[in-house]
């Protein structure tokens, strides 16, 4: 449950393994964690992939593919519940590790 505008999310730099990380829910504090404008990657119905929009203009570093989909720079997986973005649901965390490749 998300606590004071924070959701629980689950954040990953280029090179680096998954982290958790509890963040505003606003679009500034967003587009700081991914570098530029925010892109939402529906992964399942209740899990988005949030990067950077122009992320391969930059050509930011390769970052991982989840569930076959490749994302540059860094990426904050995030839950959703009717279009609004809400805490990473309870077993999401293994589901995407499960399906990550660097």
């Amino acid at each position: 449950m998300s606590f004071g505008g924070y959701i629980k999310a689950f954040g990953k730099q280029p090179g680096h393994p998954y982290h958790a990380v509890w963040i505003k829910n606003d679009i500034k504090e967003l587009q700081r964690f991914v570098g530029g404008y925010v892109e939402a990657v529906d992964i399942t119905d209740d899990i988005t992939v949030l990067c950077n929009e122009d992320g391969r203009f930059w050509e930011m570093p390769h970052n991982c593919a989840v569930c076959g989909i490749d994302f540059v720079g860094p990426i904050l997986i995030v839950g959703v519940e009717d279009e609004e973005m809400t805490d990473i649901p309870e077993g999401a965390i293994e589901f995407i590790e499960s399906n990550t490749e660097e």
